[in-house]
C-alpha cells in the first residue's frame, strides 16, 4: 500500500451543500414516507435546519465554541469510486470496481477549518412524497480539505489514482447537490499532491517512484 496526501480546493462559483442523513430520515424511510418532525427545529428555522443537517466536528477540551466542519471520509471514497468509472481500465471496464478494493481516505473526517456556514434556500423535491418543497441546507461557498488517501498500487498506479481524482473533482463532486445528482455544487480541483510515508513524511524522490 502507498500514500498520497492530498489537498483539494472547491471549484469557484460554487461551493458545497450539506444534507446529512440522520437517524430521522432512516425513520422516513421505514415508515414508507409521511412527515417525522426534528426534535429542536421549530417550523420555519432555516437555521436550526440547516445545523441539524450538517456535519460537526466535537467541541475540542472545554471550549463553548462549536465544533469544526467536516466532510465523512467515506463520502469521499465512494465519489471516487463514482469517479474511475470514468478511468478506462482493461478491455472495456473502468476502474471503479479496482477503485473500490483498492482506494482509503484518511482520517475519518476530513476537518473544513471552519465552525461557520451559510445558509441554502431552495425548493427541492420531496422523495416520500414526490411534491416540492423548501429546504434549508448549510453552505460553504469556498472550501478547501486535506486528506490521505491511501491505495493498492499492485491494483492501480499513481497515474490512474490521480486521473480518478480529477475525475471526480470535475464531473461527480461530493455532498448534496452535486454533478453526480444533476447539481452543481461539490466540485473540486487538486492544489497539493506529495507521495508520503505511513507517518505522512514526505518519501524522497527515489522512494516515491
Amino acid at each position: 500500500m502507498k500514500n498520497i496526501k492530498v489537498r483539494v480546493k472547491g471549484a469557484s462559483n460554487y461551493g458545497i451543500l450539506m444534507n446529512r442523513f440522520t437517524a430521522l430520515d432512516q425513520a422516513k424511510v421505514s415508515e414508507g414516507g409521511g412527515t417525522v418532525t426534528m426534535p429542536g427545529v421549530k417550523k420555519g428555522d432555516s437555521q436550526g435546519e440547516a445545523e441539524a443537517g450538517c456535519y460537526r466536528l466535537a467541541p475540542v477540551g472545554k471550549t463553548k465554541k462549536k465544533g469544526n466542519l467536516y466532510i465523512p471520509a467515506e463520502n469521499f471514497r465512494q465519489a471516487l469510486i463514482n469517479g474511475a468509472a470514468y478511468e478506462k481500465g482493461k478491455g472495456r471496464s473502468n476502474l471503479s470496481k479496482i477503485a473500490s478494493a483498492s482506494i482509503f481516505v484518511n482520517p475519518a473526517a476530513l476537518d473544513l477549518g471552519t465552525n461557520e456556514f451559510s445558509i441554502d434556500t431552495r425548493a427541492v423535491v420531496n422523495p416520500f412524497t414526490k411534491g416540492r418543497q423548501v429546504k434549508n441546507r448549510a453552505y460553504l461557498p469556498e472550501w478547501e480539505v486535506d486528506m490521505v488517501l491511501q491505495y493498492d498500487d499492485e491494483l492501480i498506479s499513481e497515474d490512474q489514482l490521480r486521473a480518478i481524482v480529477d475525475h471526480t473533482g470535475g464531473k461527480v463532486g461530493v455532498l448534496d447537490f452535486r454533478p453526480a445528482k444533476k447539481g452543481p455544487f461539490g466540485r473540486f480541483t487538486v492544489i497539493g499532491w506529495e507521495p508520503v510515508d505511513e507517518a505522512g513524511n514526505p518519501l524522497a524522490e527515489e522512494e516515491a517512484a
